[in-house]
């Protein structure tokens, strides 16, 4: 990804429990980011948001929905 190019995020979860918050966990255990709150649309079962890095580098991405970790990921954000 490039620094400040919008990231469109999306999946399909069972919606008999709406999800209340969404957020990212960025950057390795010992050095995380503050975790990045989102504005997230919840169109029956199928949660999407935006997000746009600001930070050049690689590092392991987290979201999270309701305090539990749904995927873990690397991302690689070029200037």
């Amino acid at each position: 990804s490039k620094i400040k190019t919008t990231n469109s995020f999306s999946f399909i979860y069972n919606n008999a429990i709406p999800i209340k918050n969404i957020y990212l966990l960025m950057g390795e255990e010992k050095k995380l980011f503050k975790p990045e709150p989102m504005n997230f649309k919840d169109n029956n079962g199928i949660i999407s948001f935006n997000f746009q890095f600001k930070k050049a580098d690689t590092y392991p991405v987290r979201i999270v929905a309701d305090n539990k970790e749904l995927l873990q990921y690397y991302v690689e954000v070029e200037e």
